[in-house]
C-alpha cells in the first residue's frame, strides 16, 4: 500500500491591486434609479386609490362624529327569538337621524326598564358604521318568589327579583315565599337564599323539596319537604353547608322510624346541635 503524503504549497507573497482610471459604469445607477422611480409610483398609485376613501371617511367622521352621529341601523346581540323580536321594534330610531350620546343612554335605560327580564344590556353607537350596536342577555331563572302582596316574580341566579316575561307554568321553579310585615316587593334577594335555593337544586333527587319561606327581616327560613318534613334552617348563616346536611339528617331518621309530618331544627347547627321533634 502506498502511503499518501499531503504536500501543501505555501503562498505566495500578497500582491497589491493597481489603481485603474478606467471610468465607472453607468449600468447600476441607472438600475437603482429605476428601482426607486418603480417604488415611487407604486407609491402615488395607491395613495391616489386610497385617496377618495380616505376623504370620504373623514367626511364621515365628521358627519358621523361624536356629537353628530347618524343612525342607519341597529346591531343586536345575545338575544334571539321572541326577545331579539321585541328590542328590536324597541329602538325609536329612524335612519339618518342624528343620535347623540347622552340619546344612546337614555335607550339603554329605557330597555333596562322595558325589559327587566333581560340583563347586561348594553347601547354603543359604532364609529364610522352608524350601526347601533345593542347587546344583551336572558336572566336564568332560580326560583319563583310569591310576595304578600300576591305578585308572583322570578328570581335570576343573582338575586335579583323580576317580572316573567311570559307565564311561569306551576312547579316550574322553586318557590320562595316572603312573610311578615313586608308590603313591597323586593327589587333583590340575599345572595344567601340563593345559595340556599342553588344548593337545594343540585340535591333535588334526595331533597323534594317544594317552596322557602323567609320572613321578612329574614333571620327565620324554612324548607317544606312534600309530605315528608319541614326544615328550619334559622337565620341567614352557613345555610349551604346546611342544606348539605339535610340528605344525612333524613336517612337517619328514616333509619329510627320517624313518622312524617316532623321538623329539622338546624337553627342550632353554629353549636353543632340538630332537633328532630313532631311538626306544629
Amino acid at each position: 500500500m502506498k502511503k499518501l503524503v499531503y504536500y501543501n504549497k505555501p503562498a505566495g507573497p500578497e500582491r497589491r491591486r493597481e489603481p485603474t482610471n478606467k471610468t465607472p459604469g453607468l449600468l447600476r445607477p441607472l438600475l437603482i434609479l429605476a428601482l426607486f422611480a418603480g417604488m415611487l409610483v407604486s407609491v402615488g398609485f395607491v395613495v391616489y386609490k386610497a385617496a377618495p376613501k380616505a376623504a370620504e371617511a373623514f367626511s364621515s367622521w365628521r358627519r358621523d362624529g361624536f356629537n353628530s352621529w347618524h343612525f342607519k341601523t341597529a346591531e343586536i346581540k345575545g338575544l334571539t327569538g321572541d326577545d331579539l323580536a321585541a328590542l328590536t321594534a324597541a329602538v325609536p330610531f329612524q335612519p339618518g337621524q342624528i343620535i347623540t350620546q347622552s340619546a344612546a343612554d337614555g335607550l339603554q335605560k329605557d330597555l333596562e326598564k322595558k325589559f327587566p327580564h333581560l340583563k347586561n344590556i348594553s347601547v354603543k353607537r359604532g364609529l364610522f358604521t352608524g350601526k347601533l350596536r345593542i347587546s344583551a342577555a336572558p336572566r336564568t331563572p332560580a326560583a319563583e318568589l310569591v310576595s304578600v302582596n300576591a305578585r308572583k316574580m322570578l328570581i335570576d341566579d343573582g338575586g335579583v327579583v323580576y317580572p316573567a316575561a311570559s307565564d311561569v307554568p306551576p312547579g316550574a321553579y322553586p318557590v320562595l315565599m316572603l312573610s311578615g310585615e313586608a308590603t313591597n316587593t323586593p327589587e333583590k334577594v340575599s345572595k344567601e337564599i340563593v345559595q340556599l335555593i342553588s344548593a337545594l337544586n343540585a340535591l333535588k333527587q334526595e331533597i323534594n323539596f317544594s317552596s322557602v319561606d323567609v320572613n321578612a327581616d329574614g333571620t327565620e327560613i324554612r324548607v317544606v319537604i312534600k309530605d315528608t318534613a319541614v326544615i328550619n334552617f334559622g337565620g341567614p348563616d352557613n345555610l349551604e353547608k346546611k342544606a348539605k346536611l339535610v340528605p344525612k339528617i333524613l336517612e337517619y331518621s328514616r333509619a329510627r322510624g320517624v313518622k312524617p309530618l316532623f321538623e329539622i331544627d338546624l337553627s342550632f347547627y353554629s353549636y353543632g346541635k340538630v332537633y328532630i321533634k313532631p311538626y306544629g
